[in-house]
């Protein structure tokens, strides 16, 4: 809070794999201080979530529950209420994605998806100047081998859940 003021960010994660959602936000929360984060496991309550919030940025998942993230996004696109909303889409190598241009698409498959994401928001919502530092800051809160370790123990879950 500055002279009465709140600059928080707000962010919304959209995104229904548990651990997936935790290590964002583990992540956004350590980068950046001055971030609001609300998060949701399917399309109606993040649809909800959207609504009620109005998020400065939006992180949706494609392969969502109850309404899709490709239903959450048609939705966003043809809303004018949300045009000035950044918005990142998750995706797990899908190749076709009919997205604006301004849209950030991000593929969780992506050995570097993590760093990817949090030097997409930080520029997005100019929370921070990352700059050729950012590598640098991400080690100093996580170690060298944390974003490595997250990446594996999402693909990790990910081939468990397929051997279901």
């Amino acid at each position: 809070m500055q002279n009465g003021y709140n600059f928080q960010k707000k962010i919304v994660i959209i995104d229904n794999d548990f651990v997936i959602r935790q290590v964002i936000k583990s992540f956004l929360v350590r980068v950046f201080k001055n971030v609001e984060l609300y998060s949701s496991e399917n399309g109606v309550e993040g649809l909800g979530l959207v609504i009620s919030t109005n998020p400065d940025l939006v992180i949706i998942d494609v392969t969502l529950p109850k309404y899709s993230g490709r239903e959450l996004i048609e939705y966003l696109v043809s809303n004018p209420r949300f045009n000035d909303m950044t918005v990142i889409v998750l995706n797990d190598g899908a190749k076709h994605l009919d997205l604006p241009d301004e849209y950030i698409k991000l593929d969780k498959k992506d050995p570097y998806f993590l760093h990817k994401l949090i030097k997409s928001v930080g520029i997005r919502l100019k929370l921070d100047d990352l700059g050729e530092g950012f590598a640098d800051k991400l080690r100093l809160y996580f170690g060298s081998r944390a974003i490595k370790l997250a990446d594996r123990a999402g693909k990790a879950i990910e081939k468990a859940e397929g051997a279901r």
